[in-house]
């Protein structure tokens, strides 16, 4: 048995480790502590977040520790994984050395520095090692749409290497000083390859090189992108938990002189930490049917590459003392903000919870104050504020559609209803869809449903207004809403409208209005049973998940059920559920005037829909319904693939007419 002597028992050795130890300390806070003070220059404090603590620290062991969101795309997923979870043993072991050993030689933690220790380090070193090779098949062969092979990526892929391989060498040089049981497979292969006569000198280069090599990798995490490594658990544990796309009331006043924000100070702090959590990996641009259709946005470049450069930029700027920051529109062009659909694609994929919408809403916000929107755009505002809808109708038109049923829907603004219907514009107004609502009003009616609607008191719930940025007119919706609910009479909320839905549920009861609020497949599924099917329905259909009802408020199942109680057969798209495609109508994009070439994210999912199989397409969003009976025309689709509303494949089980 040899006496090791560890490389910075010589006083030489530990001079030298100190001050390599110091230098990269020094480089590693100073940078940390600026990324802290451009973050606390946001608005808010830190402490809002830190609210629901078990709920929190769940979260924090799903998507961290599990890595929930990184697995769903599996070989890179994968590949993180195992990296993620071999440098957890990895950093346990170095707290023990070189740090401790590396100032007091004479000590160590007893667990971290046994022979079992050494064995579990060999196996986490195979781990890595793994995920390693997953990540260059990945970056080399599959090589996923926007995933940037740039030096950085394969530099730290080369520190990892360089820094496990290093660890295998100086263990392998201890056990050839000092064999142990049991022997670590890898490391106990190496030491039979190393001569006793230069064990120790093989031991204290490596070791070294290996402490070099770390101590350069904790800098170069802090300079690049892959500070996420550093902030990202802070960034899940630090999420919203008040629900997906929620957005906080904004009430002027002494703090609040706008609803926007356009210079560093005025955006949240929550907005300027995304920044340098981005991680860069692609998978919200992947996801964006903005980024995949004909859309110059991307929601990478617009964190990574936009944003964070502005924070950096202008925020050193503010810490020096020049309070005169520049615009941030110098750096993200608005173009790219009014591409967003809002749909929550970005956010729902995103392995570090970037809340891409907040940001972007809070910048349309400031635009909208000068006047920088699309015309169709501003044409839709002028007609909310003049008659309450985007159609620019008289409201005494909206209850027309009821003209041609034979029976009479009650007036909840006189006569007592168990549910509200609030129809939504779509519904009410595009004669296209009328028919729908008059089929989904018979439905109600055979299912012994007790509803009755406003009639001309209706007025859109604001949802698209709010999220387009104008706060105002939002403010003013909800008060008109507010003040005619207050005098209906009714117990529950029922609406047609996800966007309907998701506003009234969401974001009025920020605003005092909270009501039990439904969507009809919900109801209807709950209503349903094989004694009142009439017809059992053998078609093939694929569902699409609308954005507000799924990825906003979590409603999956019961559309699928309700459909699987009808008889049909739902094939189901590759991107369904949370990973839904969006249709290209949210954020009040519907309106928008401006059109760039390549396909429209509609055309894409109709397509999707008719790869499957399915010879309908089913819907339960008015918006998607109007959007993709357009895009089937658009993609030549035509006698191949039918849309068709949920509602009417109840009817037709249940043997109503059309007419």
């Amino acid at each position: 048995m040899n006496e090791i002597i560890f490389p910075t028992e010589p006083i030489i050795g530990r001079v030298a480790y100190l001050a390599l130890l110091a230098i990269t300390l020094f480089i590693f806070i100073r940078r940390v502590y600026l990324v802290y003070s451009i973050v606390r220059i946001g608005k808010g404090r830190f402490s809002d977040r830190f609210d629901r603590p078990l709920e929190r620290i769940k979260v924090f062991l799903h998507h961290v520790l599990l890595q929930s969101r990184h697995i769903r795309e599996p070989v890179g997923g994968i590949a993180h994984v195992l990296i993620f979870w071999g440098f957890i043993f990895y950093l346990l072991s170095y707290l023990n050395d070189p740090f401790l050993r590396g100032i007091l030689p004479e000590y160590s933690i007893l667990i971290i520095d046994s022979p079992y220790y050494l064995f579990i380090l060999d196996l986490a070193g195979i781990v890595v090692l793994i995920g390693v090779i997953l990540a260059l098949y990945r970056r080399v062969v599959i090589r996923p749409p926007s995933l940037e092979n740039k030096w950085d990526a394969w530099l730290t892929l080369a520190l990892i290497v360089t820094v496990v391989s290093l660890n295998y060498v100086f263990n392998a040089a201890k056990i050839a000083l000092n064999p142990i049981y049991p022997t670590p497979l890898v490391s106990g292969a190496i030491a039979n390859l190393i001569p006793i006569s230069i064990a120790e000198l093989v031991y204290h280069v490596a070791w070294w090189i290996h402490t070099v090599s770390l101590f350069c990798f904790m800098i170069f995490i802090v300079y690049s992108k892959h500070l996420h490594m550093l902030l990202s658990p802070f960034s899940v544990l630090f999420t919203e938990l008040r629900g997906n796309g929620y957005l906080e009331r904004v009430e002027l006043g002494e703090e609040e002189e706008s609803y926007g924000a356009e210079k560093l100070n005025e955006f949240r702090w929550r907005d300027i930490f995304n920044a340098f959590v981005c991680a860069f990996c692609g998978r919200c641009d992947r996801a964006c049917p903005a980024f995949n259709s004909y859309s110059v946005l991307s929601p990478r470049e617009l964190i990574f590459k936009q944003f964070r450069k502005y924070a950096f930029t202008e925020g050193k700027k503010y810490l020096s003392g020049n309070k005169d920051v520049k615009s941030v529109f110098e750096y993200v062009p608005s173009e790219n903000l009014w591409d967003c659909y809002l749909c929550l694609a970005c956010t729902i994929r995103c392995p570090v919870y970037i809340e891409h919408y907040n940001l972007i809403i809070q910048m349309r916000r400031k635009l909208l104050e000068v006047g920088e929107i699309d015309p169709g755009i501003q044409e839709a505002l002028t007609n909310f504020y003049r008659y309450g809808n985007s159609f620019g109708r008289p409201p005494r038109e909206r209850p027309f559609w009821t003209k041609k049923l034979d029976f009479k829907i009650k007036d909840a603004r006189k006569e007592k209803v168990e549910y509200l219907w609030y129809v939504g514009d779509y519904a009410s107004y595009h004669p296209a869809l009328q028919d729908i609502t008059r089929i989904t009003a018979k439905v109600f009616k055979a299912l012994g449903l007790d509803f009755g609607i406003l009639y001309e008191a209706e007025q859109n719930a604001g949802n698209d207004v709010r999220r387009i940025g104008e706060e105002g007119l939002f403010e003013i919706l909800v008060e008109k809403n507010k003040s005619t609910l207050e005098r209906a009479k009714f117990d529950k909320i029922i609406t047609t409208d996800p966007h309907t839905y998701n506003a009234l549920k969401n974001d009025y009861p920020s605003y005092g209005a909270s009501y039990p609020v439904y969507h009809y497949v919900e109801i209807l599924n709950k209503l349903i049973d094989p004694s009142k099917i009439v017809k059992k329905l053998n078609y093939k259909v694929t569902y699409h998940d609308p954005c507000y009802l799924g990825r906003y408020n979590g409603q999956y199942d019961a559309p699928r059920e309700l459909l699987r109680k009808l008889g049909v057969e739902v094939l189901e798209m590759k991107r369904n559920r949370e990973l839904s495609f969006c249709c290209g109508a949210g954020g009040g994009m519907i309106w928008k005037m401006e059109e760039r070439k390549g396909k429209r994210p509609a055309v894409i999912r109709v397509e999707e829909a008719y790869n499957t199989g399915a010879e309908l397409l089913v819907v339960a969003c008015p918006k998607d319904y109007v959007m993709f009976v357009d895009a089937v025309k658009g993609a030549g689709l035509e006698g191949k693939l039918r849309v068709v509303d949920i509602a009417e494949l109840v009817a037709e089980a249940l043997g109503i007419s059309h007419q």
